[in-house]
C-alpha cells in the first residue's frame, strides 16, 4: 500500500482497508472467503482462473 506521493506505508491500521480483491483460483473455498469478508463489511473482486 503506498501514500498519495506513491511512497510504500509500513504500517498499515486494519480499519483503514475496506476494499479486498482475490486473486486465484476460484471454488468453494474463495467464494466462501468472500462471503465472510462480505459479512464483516469489505468489498470483495476477485480475479480467478
Amino acid at each position: 500500500m503506498s501514500d498519495d506521493n506513491g511512497n510504500v506505508l509500513t504500517d498499515i491500521a486494519p480499519g483503514s482497508i475496506r476494499r479486498i480483491h482475490l486473486v486465484g483460483v476460484g471454488g468453494t473455498g474463495m467464494g466462501s472467503f468472500a462471503g465472510m469478508l462480505k459479512a464483516e463489511g469489505y468489498t470483495c473482486s476477485r480475479r480467478g482462473a
